[in-house]
């Protein structure tokens, strides 16, 4: 089959859609890629696994994305892209990553009845408009309402062939709370590449090092766990906390750690490529998953929750309910009550008391070599077309 996969983004790099390309066009499937570019990045390429096609936009026309289901620029100069690149390609399918773009895969799909349309759903999408900073503005509220995005979702995900998810909550919230009645595979964020060398730690650093990688926001919780540095300190606890990574809530978190007198005890690194940020996460003790409780976060998978599996850290994580089964069920970490100092204090503690007769870290090693990890997943992506 041709498969013309639909990115709102840039690309690559997306790990997830790059392993999906690449298993894809292993198992005999021709792959196209249609994306967009900010950066200058050529408009198209070609190389043995797939074809790329970009949208060179402006500012102006990727700031109207926020508007896509009220006043529909951004969907118009997609549905002149994509149409030039369906009657070049002719693929057999439109894979569509997430949900702004679903509804111009379903209207090719009237175009050509034949046309399958997997729609691959890498978020809870309309609860994470509902927690978008851009979104709660007051303009923000009247383009992109919630309510709206809830039922352009049901009625999308409806007119599809096939829609995948990333958790097993996500996957309950569309069949009973969306009420989708088609069939839905998942398939894990777990894309990381087995560690054959991850060795756990046969004992912690005398002061312990906690470590966090991922976005600056209000719900990724860091002003719930700053303070409990202090809590940990004030015990007499020795511990540092790492954050690699960007974002605009990054002047709060800086400020509550000045505020707190933290700088000794607070590293914020920025962000990190690769390279950098494999070195940095070898040197901690502990993996960080503060995530505030929410719909969204409820019926989440984040990649770096297997990352740290994967390089054998215990992970202490908010007791989102997705990450607190499989936490529990893999016995890889330790959740606490996501908006609780005092309850992340005590969990850190625990952990280090307890750290000689527990084996998070070897257990998270050995629930990604035998569970969550992408050979194990890959499958299921091509059972969906093989079907």
């Amino acid at each position: 089959m041709k498969i013309l996969m639909l990115l709102s983004e840039e690309f690559p790099p997306d790990k997830r859609v790059e392993n999906e390309i690449n298993y894809l066009a292993q198992a005999g499937h021709k792959v196209v890629v249609a994306c967009y570019t900010r950066k200058g990045k050529p408009l198209f390429e070609e190389n043995s696994q797939y074809k790329t096609y970009r949208l060179a936009i402006s500012t102006i026309i990727y700031k109207s994305m926020v508007a896509i289901l009220t006043v529909p620029i951004y969907y118009n100069v997609w549905k002149r892209f994509v149409k030039d690149i369906i009657a070049k390609e002719k693929p057999d399918a439109i894979h569509v990553h997430d949900l702004p773009l679903v509804k111009l895969a379903n209207y090719f799909k009237t175009k050509n009845p034949n046309l399958l349309v997997v729609a691959d759903m890498h978020e809870n999408y309309p609860d994470l408009v509902k927690e978008s900073e851009h979104t709660n503005t007051f303009l923000g509220k009247i383009l992109s309402p919630v309510c709206l995005w809830r039922r352009f979702e049901s009625k999308q995900l409806n007119k599809v062939d096939r829609v995948i998810t990333v958790i097993e909550e996500m996957t309950n919230r569309l069949q009973t709370q969306q009420k989708i009645d088609k069939p839905i595979t998942e398939i894990s964020n777990c894309i990381v590449d087995i560690n054959t060398n991850a060795l756990p730690k046969a004992e912690l650093n005398e002061t312990v090092n906690l470590f966090y990688s991922g976005g600056l926001t209000i719900y990724r919780g860091l002003q719930i766990v700053i303070p409990a540095i202090k809590i940990l300190l004030q015990r007499n606890i020795k511990v540092k906390l790492t954050i690699a990574g960007n974002g605009r809530y990054k002047d709060k978190l800086t400020a509550l750690t000045n505020m707190l007198e933290l700088n000794n005890h607070v590293t914020f690194l920025g962000h990190l490529d690769r390279t950098q940020l494999n070195i940095e996460q070898q040197k901690a003790d502990v993996g960080l998953i503060p995530h505030l409780r929410s719909v969204q976060t409820d019926n989440s998978s984040p990649n770096k929750l297997y990352e740290y599996m994967n390089d054998g850290l215990p992970v202490v994580s908010s007791d989102c309910l997705s990450l607190k089964r499989i936490i529990e069920d893999s016995k890889c970490g330790i959740c606490y009550t996501h908006n609780s100092p005092e309850s992340f204090a005590n969990t850190i503690e625990n952990l280090i008391n307890n750290f000689s007769k527990v084996n998070f870290g070897q257990n998270g090693i050995n629930a990604v070599k035998t569970q969550y990890n992408w050979e194990k997943q890959k499958h299921k992506l091509t059972d969906i077309y093989t079907k």
